[in-house]
């Protein structure tokens, strides 16, 4: 059984009961009483940690106004506690005031550089923000303070695979895999390491076995289906790519990606006519297809500059 609790009254005594707890309780002076009084009845926390748990109890239930007051409260009277800001930092991302967050979470780790929560959030935001030094600063830190079974290693594969970075995102998909072979997640993560061992044209055998082991424990997943079909495409096996692009556009027909990468296959299978159709139907959805693809030497007319060498399908 679960429960959970976002603060508040739980047991409300009756009052006769609260009255003679009361006076049979020993005297205070008169405003630490009241303070004392006002604390219990959680009117006015006593200091910047009661601040602070009220703020979270806030949080939790989505009242970010109240949270957001009890908040910079805490902050204002415990300048040097970083969990504070990094409290704060979280609420101003939930009322999307975005550089507010951002200096929120700078004051902490500035305070305590060793906290990973803030350093990881941070670097997501640095990534959306199209700051990618600075997300790869603190991607970087994060790699060399955290174990290697650390569940925060597969938010750091995303950032690195958001930022098109799948050398880096490559070691913490297997760190985080080795450790985690029961978990809900670890279908996604071996399809993300697939795709990173695709796009590098590395280790493809191992590319294959992370696939296959994605797509069974989920048939119908089209980002699955299409992970291994550009397996086949960088192999050259062009029917079984065809095949799990048809799959893959069942379930999703308007994926660009998938719809260029069948592209290919059949234009090289002899079908220009149905191969050209794909290529155009995915540049019409994402004009950028053909540099993104040529990136990693997967563009339709062949390796783009600043693909890998040999890398062309």
């Amino acid at each position: 059984m679960f429960f959970t609790y976002n603060g508040g009254v739980v047991f409300e005594r009756n009052k006769p009961a609260a009255e003679e707890a009361a006076m049979s309780a020993p005297k205070a002076a008169p405003a630490a009483s009241a303070a004392s009084a006002a604390a219990a009845a959680g009117d006015v926390p006593l200091d910047a940690d009661g601040y602070a748990r009220r703020g979270a109890a806030s949080a939790a239930r989505h009242d970010y106004a109240r949270a957001l007051a009890d908040l910079d409260q805490a902050c204002a009277l415990a300048p040097g506690v970083a969990t504070h800001f990094t409290q704060r930092a979280r609420v101003h991302l939930a009322l999307e005031q975005v550089p507010a967050a951002l200096a929120d979470f700078d004051t902490a780790l500035r305070l305590d550089p060793a906290q990973p929560e803030a350093r990881l959030a941070r670097a997501w935001m640095r990534g959306v923000l199209d700051e990618r030094d600075g997300a790869v600063a603190d991607l970087q830190v994060l790699d060399r303070a955290l174990p290697p079974q650390a569940n925060d290693r597969i938010e750091m594969a995303r950032l690195y695979t958001r930022l098109d970075m799948h050398a880096q995102a490559l070691p913490l998909w297997s760190q985080w895999i080795a450790s985690h072979r029961n978990d809900i997640g670890l279908a996604g993560a071996m399809n993300a390491r697939c795709w990173a061992r695709v796009m590098l044209g590395v280790e493809l055998d191992q590319a294959r076995e992370d696939c296959d082991e994605a797509i069974d424990h989920d048939a119908k997943n089209a980002a699955f289906l299409d992970s291994r079909a550009w397996l086949h495409v960088r192999r050259g096996e062009w029917r079984a790519a065809v095949s799990d692009y048809d799959r893959a556009l069942a379930l999703r027909p308007k994926s660009a990606w998938s719809l260029y990468g069948r592209g290919i296959a059949r234009t090289r299978q002899g079908d220009a006519e149905k191969g050209r159709a794909d290529i155009e139907a995915a540049r019409r959805l994402r004009p950028e297809i053909d540099e993104d693809a040529g990136r990693w030497g997967l563009a339709f007319e062949g390796a783009t500059k600043g693909a890998a060498p040999g890398s062309k399908p």
